[in-house]
């Protein structure tokens, strides 16, 4: 199973991290499907259709053109088996920079890196990094934590670099280090840049096994081509659903673990020239405490789980809606190779920046990223009340879907100004269904004899057979 995925567009190559066959490289053109007489595939309506390597993206008669390549090479590859991948390797990384007049500028890079801790899981070990000018620190390895110090910030960078050229990461993470859903977090982005500024972009493109890191314009986030950047901040916002006051780790890790930030007076700065050791201290307690909090709530197994179904790259796990069609597309795949539509509305061609807006409602809010009306909230109004009860029905909409067998290709029609209580009440005199009008005792013998379900909104849906929806929701089970 994959562990990773990267896509270079502009030579059409398929990079991927597998957890037996390791690193592979291959073509990889991306497609869309239409109809064919000798099609091998076929659309939810039974029509035959193929590949097609040149189309486009807007033509309404192409299917899953707007699908993204990763999804389909994945789906293509992996689309057997739903197991996640083993032997992932994760870092948890956490960094300091100098703050002497201020904090470091995230768009010149401007301060020194003076520390780089880190937790591999795979082996179980600390290593924490210091730019050590003056020979304070004495190198040490206890227990499972190693220091090493360096006396110029050069062989600092140059020493990230191989832990990265070394360990080959899967994923890293930490809190705060990558996207965050309000911006493109810190340590990652300012490894590259510090790194691109003071050793070149060439010496920074080592991060990734293929040379391959960018800038995405959109949100200022690094792209490390092969390595997937999964901020535990975010993971923490998205899976636990408990609002919090603030997400600053010294609060959660308090509030979750029991471990807090290493304290100390001053600033930061004074700390690393007046107390180094308790500096790097300082550094490593970070890493620790998002390991802690991994290791009680299993956010990076949950995430790469859930992504793996879906067959899209883990970094997309703030996007819910790839993560469900990818699931969908798959099931579909699986049963009869059908293929999906486009999208009806178009979409940009990158619909994180509708996700990134999303994102900030985190905390309590909707986070996927296409917006839909989900349910109806009627206004509060104010006063005294007896009698008052409170409903919750327990997975109203699969129980919606499952009982009228909603599902694209089961939808026969809709009638005009529905109302089910005057029809049940025998108010309705008679029945419109485009430009045609019914008696009711036609209607109700239409709907007896085909085994029609009807939505609250007039929604008319074919029954029994269960169809594609249905099956997706476990509708035999």
């Amino acid at each position: 199973m994959y562990k990773s995925v990267y896509y270079e567009k502009s030579k059409e190559l398929l990079h991927l991290w597998d957890d037996e066959l390791g690193y592979v490289c291959q073509k990889f053109k991306n497609y869309a499907f239409a109809k064919s007489e000798f099609g091998r595939f076929q659309t939810m309506h039974g029509h035959k259709v193929d590949k097609i390597f040149e189309f486009n993206y807007d033509n309404p008669n192409n299917y899953e053109a707007d699908l993204p390549v990763e999804s389909k090479a994945l789906i293509e590859i992996y689309g057997h088996t739903d197991e996640p991948a083993k032997n992932i390797k994760t870092l948890i990384i956490d960094i300091e920079t100098d703050s002497t007049g201020g904090f470091p500028n995230m768009t010149t890079f401007d301060k020194e890196i003076t520390a780089f801790s880190y937790y591999d899981k795979s082996t179980d070990q600390y290593k924490c990094l210091i730019l050590d000018k003056e020979n304070k620190v004495t190198e040490y390895t206890k227990d499972n934590i190693e220091v090493l110090s360096y006396d110029n910030e050069e062989s600092l960078l140059k020493a990230i670099l191989r832990t990265f050229e070394e360990i080959r990461p899967d994923i890293v993470t930490g809190w705060n280090t990558s996207f965050n859903g309000d911006g493109p977090g810190f340590d990652i982005p300012y490894i590259y840049g510090r790194i691109s500024r003071v050793l070149g972009k060439n010496e920074a493109s080592r991060l990734s096994e293929i040379n391959q890191c960018y800038v995405k314009k959109r949100d200022q986030s690094v792209v490390i081509g092969g390595v997937n950047c999964i901020d535990y901040m975010l993971l923490y916002k998205k899976f636990r659903f408990e609002p919090r006051p603030t997400y600053r780790l010294d609060y959660i890790g308090q509030l979750e673990v029991g471990k807090g930030k290493i304290n100390y007076t001053g600033s930061l700065n004074q700390l690393y020239k007046e107390d180094i050791n308790k500096f790097i201290e300082y550094n490593l307690c970070d890493v620790q405490i998002v390991k802690m909090l991994d290791d009680q709530f299993k956010f990076l197994d949950l995430a790469v789980s859930i992504y793996t179904v879906g067959h899209v790259p883990f970094e997309w796990f703030h996007l819910s809606s790839r993560f469900i069609e990818g699931a969908i597309i798959t099931y579909m795949r699986r049963n009869g190779n059908i293929v999906a539509p486009n999208k009806p509305v178009k979409i940009e061609d990158d619909i994180e920046e509708q996700a990134i807006k999303k994102l900030e409602e985190l905390q309590g809010g909707e986070d996927d990223d296409e917006g839909f009306t989900g349910a109806y909230v009627k206004n509060p109004i104010p006063g005294l009340y007896s009698w008052v009860f409170s409903a919750d029905i327990n997975s109203l909409y699969p129980s919606t879907i499952r009982t009228l067998n909603i599902s694209p290709e089961q939808r026969i029609g809709k009638i005009t100004d529905w109302n089910s209580e005057d029809f049940i009440s025998g108010k309705l005199k008679e029945i419109k269904i485009a430009n045609e009008t019914y008696t009711i005792d036609e209607f109700k013998k239409f709907i007896e004899n085909e085994h029609i379900a009807i939505s609250g909104c007039g929604v008319m849906y074919k029954q029994p057979t269960k169809k594609m929806v249905g099956k997706i929701i476990n509708f035999d089970e």
